[in-house]
């Protein structure tokens, strides 16, 4: 079997100014607390990239938007990656699964991670310091999953999470965490609940969906112990 790549294709060096921390401040969980390398980065998907200082024409500086199918994505992604996306090229399109960048052949462009099944729920789950986690994912179009997050312990259940979650508009920039089977090293992409007000976020494998974690950006010292790594069941 030939090495799986970390990431999908990326023009991270002509993004690279696009991607911005998130307004809400916090203390990312102690790395012991979220085993397989996972990474604890916090952005916003919704701070739109500074437009030029000084552009000679703004109407030939504003990026144009061909959507080739808006069903196949949520209006909260495509607006967050018109947002995101802005001011950096002068034509991006979203064709499927692909984003092509200026007219680029279709062979070099950008691709959104489909690994997981089409509207079928995958499972993950993780046995850590007594505690029992465990997610279901389900994604529902290219841009988006829904998710089931709960915590338990012995006693009682300790975080119940579900909603929708999605995809980073910036996912191109490169993984957000690794991850390994066996030899091979994988990438993670980053998704952003849609009912939280700030910073949890969920990472999902690319090239391999054998791993994902849910990201609690704490709130207090007890949130830290609830984000994890889960293995697929």
């Amino acid at each position: 079997m030939n090495p799986a790549p970390a990431t999908k294709p990326c023009l991270a060096a002509l993004f690279a100014g696009s991607l911005f921390l998130g307004a809400c401040e916090s203390t990312d969980p102690p790395g012991n607390d979220i085993p397989h390398n996972d990474a604890q980065v916090v952005s916003s998907m919704n701070t739109p990239p500074s437009r030029p200082e000084n552009p000679k024409d703004s109407a030939e500086q504003e990026t144009t938007f061909f959507i080739l199918d808006t069903t196949q994505y949520s209006p909260t992604f495509l607006r967050a990656f018109r947002e995101r996306n802005g001011w950096i090229h002068r034509h991006i399109e979203l064709r499927a699964d692909s984003m092509i960048v200026e007219g680029d052949a279709p062979e070099d462009a950008i691709i959104l991670p489909t690994d997981l099944p089409l509207k079928k729920k995958v499972r993950y789950a993780k046995d850590w310091n007594g505690r029992r986690y465990r997610m279901e994912l389900t994604r529902l179009n290219i841009s988006t999953v829904a998710y089931h997050y709960v915590v338990d312990d012995v006693r009682s259940t300790l975080l119940d999470l579900q909603g929708t979650a999605d995809l980073d508009p910036s996912f191109y920039n490169g993984s957000e965490g690794t991850f390994e089977v066996g030899e091979q090293t994988y990438g993670m992409n980053k998704y952003h609940p849609n009912d939280t007000i700030c910073s949890d976020y969920l990472l999902i494998g690319v090239g391999s969906i054998a791993r994902a974690s849910y990201i609690r950006v704490p709130g207090s010292a007890k949130d830290t112990l609830l984000s994890m790594g889960m293995d697929k069941q």
